[in-house]
């Protein structure tokens, strides 16, 4: 019995089956974790028994809590890790954290630092001789000596003594100091005995008597007295008085010089083929009143000729006459008080102080020329030499120009023209025409226009090959210099308070130059100070303007408020701006309108706006017509002007670069934006724009790159920002490169554009004078185009503004740690602080952007539609990603860590009020 149990206990045993167990599940299925390489993702099998790598991390992205991330500061984009923001500065810009640093470094006395050196600028050294460094002005001024009456400062030189030198010797004789030799005769008028028979103890009582019998290449020694004048010289002889105050030659004698249909009256007259040695007495006509007008020497074909301590006064003809002579010699003479008398003939009427007609070799010194009627010298088809003269007072109106020196036509010579002193002349204190002149040392005060067909300048130059160099300019009416159809060289000058002329024309320019082209004219190391309208004026040729000092030019009286230019290159003009410094000029520094040329090294600065309110500015290219600077502007400092550093209107400047634009000003409802560019081709590269009032630069209605350039700190006590991009839609406009730090409103603004904003960076840029706005960049009003791999920190506002816009890409972009700014609304200022904002019906595609530890949502969209995809939006204040109104098409964006949560499909706010208004920069003229 028990077997049988036993058995049946382990037949039951064999035939049951054991029961089944279940495998525990590794993971939940469908969750996700990093590889252990970090390499990849792995998911959890549908089991829950393995894992399965879904996806490989790639270009640079690891594994970081479950998903692919890029490292600090880079964004995955489609293709992998990118580094958002500038990789690699320009030249001249220093290399910051994903950005580009300007760092100005202290220069020496006469340099100044433009964006990548200290460089040379403005007057290089002043001439040595009587000048210094103008402490006020930084150019160079006149060293002025203090002389005594009848005494004239000459630069480099100091007091020299022009006019009469002749010692009249023993006042108790009748006979002058000096020694004489070889077959002598002598007439005294004032001897008491008559019938002389010529000799020193029996002179002749008359001029005549002794003329009449000194022998050929002998001397006539006249005593104290009046002689009569009118004497025809037919020998070789010297005449020589006691001295103009004791010895007078009075009257003159009718004559008809071979190249003329008129006779004149001329005290002396030298026949042809004689040489003369002239000197110690006076000549006068008291005939004059009797309507005979008295010319005063004439020789003909005289050469070897000396005239010298002669005085003219009150003559109405020429006191001198050379025809067809060669090297005459007039010193120490004195031209007084001409007049002028209608009814003579034109040797009567000329009013010239010296008359050359023909011939070489001619010098005239250390003379004194003073109200004469016409020119103190006039020279034709001859080329002088005049040096330690004075030429001083105009005599009135009427009769020829009254000027002082003219030379018309110096065939095959040099005409030079040292070391004078011109006051109050008319006119022109010189006007050369055709020919070679040199025009130096000489001092040129108070010339004035006589209001007519000849108005000014204190000296012009027509048709000449010429050097202008080191001469004094100070209070000439019209201008100081005027060369037309010429070339040369205009250096060292000092030009200084050119005033108005005729109330027609109101010139005052410091200098013309007119219609020299070919030219070229080259103006180096000028001051050109306090002059009116312009300081340089170019119209119609080319010039190179070097290493000037051009400063304080004043508005004109005239209604033209463009007047007030340190520099004006008009009408064709092909200018060359070098190195100047041009500095606090009344309305612009330097404008070109229908002009040529290029612009590089200068200081432009200081410069004002007029009173009522017209902006003045640092440089105006163009306006009404169109000006081509092909080779750019570069290279320039524009500091503290009014309204605007630069404005380029309807012209192509090729490309402004390596400038720096620095603390432009607004006046009177205009604003103070560094650079204007408006309906031009242009580029801007590697400038530097900090501190100016409202606007680093405005880009309107133009086409154009803006790369490598620096914004630093614009628009914060004004309005605006860095850069405006306004109604620029064709072609687009590309905006790369640059960094924007710190300036108010917003770091770009982009209206009605379209832009491509790429690998910029823009950081803690901040509210405006108003504390409005400080976002990164400002998309509006029908904006398109892209804003790519731009790297944004610390921004206020939002990293990214798009309002109305139509079709806008942002992507690749990393926007980190925005905070909390405000626009005005009504009842109350919007709050954002977002990294990207789409608002108002705009049409954005936001992708592959990294959003990090913004104030609010990582991405906010209000009113508008578009795709957001890709997304890494980490440490958010607000949402990761705020819809509000809005259709958004949304996929495989990267949430984490948000402080409200992933996504809300409506966040409770309200965007942006309304779009930026547009720029309006100028008052209009």
């Amino acid at each position: 019995m028990r077997l049988l149990c036993l058995w049946l206990a382990i037949l039951a045993l064999g035939c049951s089956s054991p029961e089944e167990i279940v495998p525990e599940p590794i993971c939940v299925a469908g969750t996700e974790r990093c590889t252990g390489d970090a390499a990849g993702i792995e998911i959890c099998a549908a089991d829950g028994m393995s894992w399965e790598v879904s996806k490989s991390c790639f270009g640079g992205a690891s594994c970081i809590e479950g998903a692919c991330q890029c490292p600090t500061r880079q964004v995955l984009g489609a293709d992998g890790c990118l580094i958002p923001g500038i990789q690699e500065c320009a030249d001249g810009l220093l290399q910051g954290e994903l950005r580009c640093v300007v760092s100005a470094q202290s220069c020496g006395a006469g340099e100044v630092y433009v964006v990548d050196e200290c460089v040379p600028v403005g007057i290089p050294s002043c001439p040595e001789a009587g000048w210094s460094i103008d402490p006020e002005s930084g150019g160079c001024a006149v060293v002025d000596a203090d002389c005594g009456e009848g005494e004239v400062d000459i630069i480099g030189e100091g007091c020299v003594r022009p006019g009469l030198a002749k010692d009249c010797g023993n006042l108790d004789l009748p006979w002058g100091a000096e020694e004489v030799s070889g077959d002598i005769v002598y007439a005294w008028a004032d001897d008491p005995q008559a019938g002389g028979s010529g000799s020193q103890s029996s002179p002749f009582n008359t001029l005549t008597e002794a003329l009449d019998a000194v022998p050929d290449g002998g001397t006539v020694r006249l005593g104290s007295g009046t002689y009569s004048g009118g004497l025809v010289i037919d020998k070789s002889v010297t005449i020589v008085g006691k001295c103009a105050e004791y010895v007078t030659i009075d009257g003159g004698i009718e004559k008809k010089p071979p190249d003329s249909e008129f006779p004149g009256r001329f005290a002396f007259y030298v026949e042809a083929g004689h040489r003369v040695n002239l000197g110690g007495f006076t000549i006068l006509d008291s005939a004059a009143e009797e309507k005979n007008g008295t010319a005063g020497i004439f020789l003909l074909q005289a050469s070897d000729s000396t005239i010298h301590d002669v005085r003219f006064s009150g003559l109405s003809g020429a006191a001198i006459d050379l025809h067809d002579c060669d090297d005459v010699s007039i010193e120490h003479v004195e031209v007084v008080e001409q007049s002028l008398y209608e009814g003579l003939g034109p040797y009567a009427q000329s009013g010239y102080g010296v008359f050359i007609l023909n011939g070489s070799g001619h010098e005239v010194a250390y003379s004194r020329f003073e109200k004469t009627l016409g020119a103190d010298i006039k020279a034709t088809n001859s080329c002088p030499l005049v040096h330690h003269n004075e030429f001083k007072h105009r005599g009135g109106l009427g009769g020829l120009p009254p000027m002082g020196v003219w030379v018309t036509v110096c065939p095959g010579g040099t005409t030079t023209i040292e070391a004078n002193s011109f006051s109050t002349k008319m006119t022109h204190a010189i006007l050369f025409e055709e020919g070679v002149v040199e025009i130096k040392q000489n001092r040129i005060v108070g010339t004035v226009t006589d209001y007519d067909d000849l108005n000014g300048p204190a000296v012009k130059v027509i048709a000449a090959d010429f050097v202008i160099t080191d001469n004094l300019f100070l209070e000439n009416q019209y201008a100081a210099i005027n060369a037309v159809s010429s070339k040369g060289t205009i250096s060292g000058n000092r030009i200084d308070s050119s005033l108005p002329s005729d109330p027609g024309l109101k010139n005052g320019d410091g200098i013309i130059i007119k219609d020299c082209d070919p030219g070229p004219i080259l103006l180096e190391g000028n001051t050109v100070v306090s002059n009116t309208r312009n300081g340089i004026l170019a119209t119609g040729s080319i010039v190179k303007i070097e290493g000037n000092y051009i400063g304080d030019t004043q508005l004109s009286p005239s209604g033209n408020s463009l007047y007030g230019t340190g520099i004006n290159v008009v009408d064709g003009s092909d200018a060359t701006i070098f190195g100047n410094s041009v500095v606090g000029n009344r309305r612009l520094g330097i404008r070109f309108d229908n002009a040529y040329g290029w612009i590089e090294e200068n200081v432009i600065a200081d410069t004002k706006a007029d009173d009522d309110g017209r902006c003045g500015g640092g440089i105006l290219v163009a306006g009404g017509k169109s000006s081509y600077l092909q080779n750019g502007i570069n290279r320039n400092l524009f500091s503290n002007n009014y309204c605007t550093g630069l404005l380029v209107d309807n012209s192509n400047v090729g490309t402004v670069s390596n400038n720096v634009f620095v603390g432009t000003q607004a006046k009177k409802g205009s604003m103070g934006i560094g650079a204007i560019i408006k309906d031009s081709d242009c580029d801007l590269s590697g400038n530097w724009f900090v501190d100016n009032e409202d606007s680093g630069a405005l880009f309107e209605n133009s086409a154009g790159t803006i790369t490598e350039n620096v914004f630093e700190s614009n628009g914060i006590m004004g309005h605006g920002g860095g850069l405006v991009v306004q109604d620029s839609v064709h072609p687009e406009v590309e905006v790369n490169h640059n960094t924007f730090v710190g300036n108010g409103l917003a770091g770009t603004v982009v209206d009605g554009s379209k832009v491509e904003l790429r690998r910029n960076a823009f950081i803690e840029n901040v509210g405006n004078g108003d504390g409005i706005g400080g976002a990164g960049a400002w998309f509006n009003s029908g904006s398109e185009g892209s804003a790519g791999a731009n790297y944004l920190d610390s921004n206020l506002l939002a990293g990214i503004v798009a309002y109305e816009v139509s079709d806008l890409t942002i992507s690749v972009n990393y926007i980190a740690n925005t905070v909390v700014g405000s626009l005005a609304a009504d009842p109350s200022p919007v709050q954002l602080g977002d990294g990207i904002v789409a608002a108002q019906q705009s049409f954005v595609s936001m992708l592959y952007n990294a959003v990090v530890n913004s104030k609010q949502s990582g991405i906010t969209c209000f009113n508008s539609e578009g795709t957001i995809q890709g997304n890494t939006l980490l440490s958010n204040g607000g949402w990761g990603l705020e819809l509000a109104n809005s259709q958004i098409a949304v996929a495989t964006n990267l949430y984490r860590n948000n402080v409200l949560g992933e996504q809300t499909g409506n966040g409770g706010r309200n965007g942006p009020p309304g779009p930026l208004e547009p720029w309006e920069p100028c008052i209009e003229e």
